[in-house]
Formats: structure tokens, C-alpha cells, sequence
């Protein structure tokens, strides 16, 4: 059987699209507000959501509520593991390279969270940015990397479309007083990037911010063929 290109499986389509609605939604959708999502009859969403639930991908709670459920955390664990595994060597890199601290960051819902960092080797005084830390997504360098490597969206923050046009972002004081940061997004397969690559160092040390800025793209660059490559 031969398929033309363009060609997609609407069932399929529709429920990766319900997919991403309950686990990007700030508030958990019921049955009825994802059929008006998606704009499809109710009955037809009951069914996608029926099948992700069978899959242990979504769970509705006491409320009716659809939410995330185990199995796709377990997915995005192993993908998340994945990157990190094909970011680390650039990581290292680039912060043997700048002499600060480089540290990479997803999305998840509203905040940023850093997933792997690297120290500099042979410098006596650095930033230490541990994996764990959190801040919301349009606050800091790498939040605002990730928004800027997105489409652009209504009320926007000014920095976010800033960094869109400059094609890096920046911040000081905005997550921790006294340190700035550097950061470019990962592109992605789509319109969404996969992360953001970004180094922090003290305000007071002044680094060439666009300096810095294009050797974090290099790194961004690499990794992105690496985890989008066939």
C-alpha cells in the first residue's frame, strides 16, 4: 500500500491532540470542555479518552477532571533521559569553554526546570546551579529561551519577543539577586523547542553576553541534530 505524504490517521490525529491538551492545561479538562477543544461531539471524546485511560496515559479524577496519569510520566522520563544523555558532552563543553556553570532546561507546565548542569573544571569561584530548580517559565533566561523559541503569543513579555529577534535570551536578578544568565532555545522537530541551553554567572563579573550567547548556540545547534537526526 502506498501512502502520499500529507496524508495523517484523524483518529490518531484527535487523540495525540487530546493528549496534549490535558497535559498542557493549566486547569484539567472534563470530558465535555476537551470535546469543545478539539471541537468534536462529546461522545467521540469519551472514547479518546477512554483509550488513554486504557493506555495509562490519562486518569479522570473524582471531579471528572482528565489529568496526566503514570505512563506518561514514565515517557517523558525516558525522554528526558535521552536528552540529557546527548546534551551532557556539550554541557561539559561549553562550560570548560566559558568558565561558568552551563545547565540545561525543559519545560514542564508553567515552570523551568533544570534537568543536568555542569561545573567549570579549573575555576576556583563559580555558580552552582543544581538540576531540580525550578522557576516559572517567563522569568529567567531559560524560561524566556524556551517562550522565544515558540511561537509568538498575545501578552507576551517584551523580553520574550526580544530574544525571539535577537535569538537569545538574557536575564538579571530575575530567578536568584545578583546572578544574570545566558540562554538560547534547543529547536525541535515542530514549533516548540525541545529545551533551553543556559549558563549563569555573577552579575558583577560582566561577561561578553553575546559572546557567550553564540557559544551556547553552537552547543544548542549540535544538540538538537543529535536527538532530531533519522
Amino acid at each position: 500500500m502506498v501512502v502520499s505524504a500529507g496524508v495523517t490517521n484523524q483518529t490518531l490525529d484527535r487523540g495525540l491532540r487530546a493528549l496534549e491538551v490535558i497535559a498542557t492545561a493549566t486547569e484539567p479538562p472534563t470530558v465535555d470542555g476537551l470535546a469543545e477543544r478539539l471541537g468534536i461531539h462529546r461522545s467521540m471524546a469519551y472514547r479518546i479518552v477512554r483509550t488513554l485511560e486504557d493506555h495509562g496515559l490519562v486518569k479522570r479524577d473524582s471531579e471528572g477532571r482528565c489529568v496526566p496519569w503514570t505512563r506518561l510520566t514514565d515517557l517523558a522520563r525516558r525522554v528526558q533521559f535521552s536528552l540529557q544523555s546527548l546534551a551532557r558532552p556539550e554541557l561539559e563543553s561549553a562550560a570548560q569553554d566559558l568558565g561558568h556553570t552551563t545547565f540545561l532546561v525543559v519545560a514542564v507546565g508553567s515552570n523551568a526546570v533544570t534537568i543536568d548542569s555542569v561545573e567549570p573544571p579549573a575555576t576556583d569561584t563559580f555558580v552552582g546551579y543544581r538540576p531540580g530548580t525550578r522557576h516559572r517559565l517567563d522569568r529567567g533566561a531559560p524560561g524566556i529561551a524556551i517562550c522565544a523559541g515558540g511561537p509568538a503569543i498575545a501578552d507576551e513579555r517584551v523580553e520574550v519577543s526580544k530574544a525571539r529577534q535577537r535569538g537569545w535570551a538574557r536575564s538579571s536578578g530575575e530567578v536568584v539577586p545578583g546572578l544574570g544568565s545566558v540562554a538560547v532555545w534547543v529547536e525541535g522537530a515542530g514549533d516548540e523547542p525541545l529545551a533551553a541551553l543556559a549558563c549563569v554567572f555573577l552579575d558583577a563579573e560582566r561577561p561578553d553576553l553575546e559572546l557567550v550567547a553564540r557559544r551556547l548556540r553552537s552547543s544548542a545547534d549540535r544538540i538538537a541534530r543529535s536527538v532530531l537526526q533519522p
